[in-house]
């Protein structure tokens, strides 16, 4: 009897096409003339730059075990990709920092709590960005803007 296994990998370009799936929705709000509620654009933001980043840092080699302890820090995230050559600004930027108050612990973003807040940049400021972090990702690992090798 032959029996078929088929594994499921996480790589890069899986990471990369999520990133532009999800940057699909911050695209969408961007068009749309009602204003989306300002903790769920964060979190897709957010996730959004976590899979962009997760994708570079994975072509670059980066092993799941230290993907894993960066976890859902998106300033951990930005240097390491600095580190390994991602072309963008070496300094975390107010954006993504304020981002990460949100999406990293303890999860605001998913988990809200009495007397808190979410602070953000605009969100137009916020689709800006991400469609440059994303471009420059997908240039970086060879994709174009539907996840294809170009």
């Amino acid at each position: 009897m032959l029996e078929f296994t088929m594994e499921h990998k996480v790589t890069d370009v899986t990471l990369y096409r999520s990133a532009l799936e999800y940057l699909k929705v911050i695209n969408i709000t961007q068009k749309s003339e009602d204003s989306c509620p300002q903790t769920p654009f964060c979190f897709i933001a957010a996730l959004t730059t976590e899979l962009a980043l997760k994708a570079f840092l994975t072509n670059r080699g980066v092993p799941e075990n230290t993907s894993r302890k960066i976890g859902h820090n998106l300033v951990r995230a930005w240097s390491k990709s600095v580190e390994l050559g991602l072309q963008v600004d070496p300094e975390v930027p107010r954006w993504c920092d304020l981002l990460n108050g949100a999406y990293d612990r303890p999860f605001l973003a998913r988990y809200a709590r009495t007397n808190t807040g979410i602070v953000s940049s605009p969100q137009r400021e916020l689709h800006e960005a991400l469609n440059n972090l994303v471009s420059t990702v997908g240039d970086q690992l060879g994709l174009d803007r539907n996840g294809n090798f170009v």
